[in-house]
């Protein structure tokens, strides 16, 4: 009798832990692993690769590390999740060498912007932080400006675009309002993303919101920390 009452005890125990693990929201740490990104990693498929091509060792063009590499090509197709954590791999430590280059790279390839080309230009990983952040936090008022211009429907969409993946909440919200002249450049954005899970020719703003929830709340959540960043770095300056 004491053994059964032990075994139904365990039972219980097992089925209870079992509920719990099922039903239970996963923690972070569990969803950390869908975007886990460690420097280590880059630093050895570099390794690999110049172990392979020697030539690369005397190369001055960090673009020249992003063919063939795997742990890039691993992170890019992260998609959206992906872009907080290269964030924070970059602004770790105080070194900033080829490995966070490369990260800056894939955040650019996964953002679909090139701050390069805009008025917030970078040369090295640690310059690319602030190039972001000062993008992010310029993000909402850029869309308002766009949008509110008297230019037309094509170029306002030609400029949005430019503004990368950021700007997909603001656009969002513009296109559920009614100005559906604009979802061409949602449409090219999420299309030139590897978020993408439709074709263009069936591509549906509030389908693809719907669908795609997480990284919506993720791009915007980025942009708000930026704005509010910017906010508070304000404030401290004139209240000194």
């Amino acid at each position: 009798m004491k053994k059964i009452i032990t075994f139904s005890a365990l039972a219980g125990l097992f089925l209870g832990l079992s509920y719990t693990y099922l039903f239970s929201p996963p923690t972070s740490a569990s969803l950390s692993t869908k975007t886990y990104i460690n420097l280590t990693d880059m630093r050895k498929e570099i390794d690999r690769l110049t172990r392979e091509d020697p030539s690369l060792g005397l190369s001055s063009n960090p673009y020249a590390f992003i063919k063939n590499n795997k742990e890039y090509e691993r992170i890019v197709k992260m998609g959206y999740p992906a872009l907080p954590v290269i964030e924070e791999r970059i602004t770790e430590g105080n070194s900033f060498g080829l490995d966070k280059y490369i990260l800056a790279a894939a955040a650019e390839e996964i953002a679909k912007v090139d701050l390069k080309k805009s008025e917030f230009r970078w040369s090295d990983p640690e310059e690319f932080t602030r190039s972001w952040n000062l993008h992010l936090k310029t993000v909402p008022d850029k869309v308002d400006k766009i949008v509110s211009s008297t230019e037309s429907a094509e170029w306002k969409n030609e400029k949005l675009v430019e503004l990368g993946a950021p700007a997909i909440p603001f656009i969002l919200d513009i296109v559920e309002k009614g100005a559906k002249e604009l979802e061409p450049s949602l449409q090219k954005i999420v299309h030139s993303s590897t978020v993408s899970s439709v074709s263009p020719s069936q591509f549906n703003a509030q389908l693809w919101k719907t669908d795609h929830k997480e990284d919506t709340r993720i791009l915007k959540t980025m942009v708000d920390k930026a704005v509010e960043k910017e906010v508070s770095t304000h404030f401290r300056m004139n209240k000194n």
